[in-house]
């Protein structure tokens, strides 16, 4: 039996960048992580998570647990506007 709850999911991926928002509520740091492409010949995927505080350091190896609520999207021309995975604390 899964220990998540509906809605959540785990993943070990490796940290490629970190960067620190200032919000109405507070900090937030989005994480922008890479998992392992499945071949030689694919691209990684690129998770992006949110949460109040720095999970790791940047270029290490964490298993993260999140919670999923959307996606992310641009939005004309800018970067991401919101962020479809939030850190399980």
């Amino acid at each position: 039996m899964s220990k998540l709850q509906n809605g959540q999911f785990e993943f070990t991926g490796r940290l490629e960048a970190i960067k620190k928002v200032d919000t109405e509520n507070g900090k937030k740091y989005i994480h922008k992580f890479l998992i392992p492409a499945k071949d030689e010949y694919s691209t990684p995927t690129q998770l992006f998570v949110g949460s109040p505080r720095q999970i790791c350091d940047v270029a290490s190896d964490q298993t993260v647990t999140v919670s999923v609520y959307g996606w992310s999207r641009k939005s004309n021309g800018h970067s991401f506007q919101n962020h479809a995975l939030e850190e399980v604390l």
